[in-house]
């Protein structure tokens, strides 16, 4: 078992434009589930746990959590880019696109939307490595996700919606 810890800094873009801004396209969340075969993509099953702020360096400092010993495991640094199209054309459809880079590697994970039950988050979850880092604006060219974007794109580029930095400090438990 693991526990995480985050710390972020975000900021909020859209090729230059407010993300707030409002489109008239038709787009819904079915659209996107309907491509989806049922166990064709994993599911991420998340607890997402909050603390009252200032309680995180207390726990942090802790040798021990219900009774079982915690070890530190290695922070890492997580640099996270969000795309979508200029419309926002995947968020109306229910999706996520995030590529990360993680150390040297590089990855772009697809999410749909989910559900959540007494705080536990269910959601398909498609996570393919990229070669590097994607040029602005992207198209991918991975055919896994071609299959799941290609229709819905519709030969439109992605730009950047939001841009976080993490550090991430998980604990063996």
């Amino acid at each position: 078992s693991c526990a995480d810890t985050s710390r972020s800094i975000s900021a909020a873009v859209a090729g230059g434009r407010s993300v707030a801004r409002a489109t008239s396209a038709k787009v819904t969340p079915a659209m996107a589930s309907e491509a989806i075969a049922p166990g064709a993509i994993p599911e991420e099953i998340e607890a997402k746990l909050s603390l009252p702020p200032g309680e995180l360096p207390r726990l942090a400092r802790r040798s021990t959590l219900a009774g079982l010993e915690k070890r530190p495991a290695r922070t890492q640094s997580l640099h996270t880019t969000y795309l979508d199209t200029r419309r926002f054309t995947l968020a109306r459809a229910g999706l996520a696109l995030r590529v990360r880079r993680t150390g040297r590697r590089w990855e772009a994970t697809l999410k749909w939307f989910g559900r959540v039950d007494d705080g536990v988050h269910r959601r398909p979850e498609l996570t393919v490595a990229l070669k590097g880092p994607p040029t602005l604006p992207w198209r991918p060219d991975e055919p896994e996700l071609q299959r799941h974007l290609d229709a819905l794109l519709a030969g439109r580029a992605l730009v950047a919606s939001v841009i976080t930095a993490i550090e991430r400090g998980r604990y063996h438990i």
